[in-house]
């Protein structure tokens, strides 16, 4: 009786864990769309998840591999029709992985990213494919003013420099002098104009311009800012951080604030100074 009893409390033991410990995301859902040979497939998932993507030839194929995830019926469901995916496959492989197989009629060129619960839905996988024909339709002809002569005023650049690791890690006591206090006043500017913009689109961990001995904000003669998008110790920051749309309207607010600090500040013989100039003469 006593051995009974114990195998009935590690049965139950069992039966009850195998839920809580099941932490495997799912595949619920795919759905399709279309149009002049671009084509966006979103997979509906139960949970974040960890993924990849290749391709190979001969035939053409995209592959999918997704870590941990179990799939939850077909995608026998998805009208096809005579869109670039000829057919959909998918398996298991490794450790409770699943792999999933687009047979593609043609190569195309793909972009695909994660997308959080948002707007009511849940966590998606987003694949968009665009065919060798759709590029081609999508690359504008030339215009008929790229014959004309070109204007004698100089470019403005704009340096992006991501990050500031490595031998310049930032404020540890690694800077030159900003003696130019007008070059100080122009980053001020070009800083406060910048955070306005990214206001709207992610948290301000403050409300104004702050100063420091960055070593990434070393030059004497040109207005330099350094704008941190998020930090990547804190969970939401994280999250957005990855995600297409997020980056997408980050790199949007800060071209909207360089171009509206230079448009007000043209630097001199360069092509917005000849434009404001053109514009002030004709009023």
């Amino acid at each position: 009786m006593h051995r009974r009893h114990l195998l009935n409390l590690i049965l139950a033991s069992a039966a009850f864990a195998l839920p809580f410990g099941a932490t495997a995301a799912q595949i619920r859902n795919a759905r399709l769309w279309r149009s002049d040979g671009r084509l966006r497939l979103v997979f509906d998932l139960s949970g974040p998840v960890q993924y990849k993507t290749f391709s190979l030839s001969t035939p053409e194929r995209l592959i999918i591999d997704l870590s941990g995830v179990s799939l939850s019926g077909d995608f026998s469901q998805l009208a096809l029709g005579d869109c670039v995916i000829r057919s959909i496959r998918s398996g298991h492989f490794g450790k409770g992985d699943t792999r999933i197989v687009l047979d593609l009629s043609e190569p195309v060129q793909l972009n695909s990213f994660l997308l959080p619960p948002q707007d009511g839905q849940g966590h998606r996988l987003v694949l968009d494919l665009k065919t060798t024909a759709a590029l081609s339709s999508a690359t504008p002809a030339a215009p008929v003013v790229a014959t004309a002569k070109p204007h004698p005023m100089r470019d403005i650049i704009v340096v992006v420099d991501p990050g500031h690791g490595g031998k310049d890690p930032g404020a540890i006591g690694v800077i030159l002098d900003m003696s130019m206090s007008a070059t100080v006043a122009a980053s001020l500017e070009l800083g406060s104009t910048v955070l306005g913009s990214l206001a709207g689109i992610t948290t301000l961990h403050q409300k104004r311009v702050e100063q420091a001995g960055f070593a990434v904000l070393k030059s004497p003669d040109v207005p330099s800012i350094l704008v941190e998008t998020g930090f990547i110790s804190n969970a939401r920051d994280s999250q957005r951080l990855v995600t297409a749309r997020h980056q997408q309207a980050v790199a949007d607010g800060l071209f909207e604030g360089l171009q509206r600090y230079f448009q007000k500040n043209p630097p001199i013989n360069s092509y917005l100074a000849w434009q404001q100039a053109k514009k002030n003469r004709q009023a």
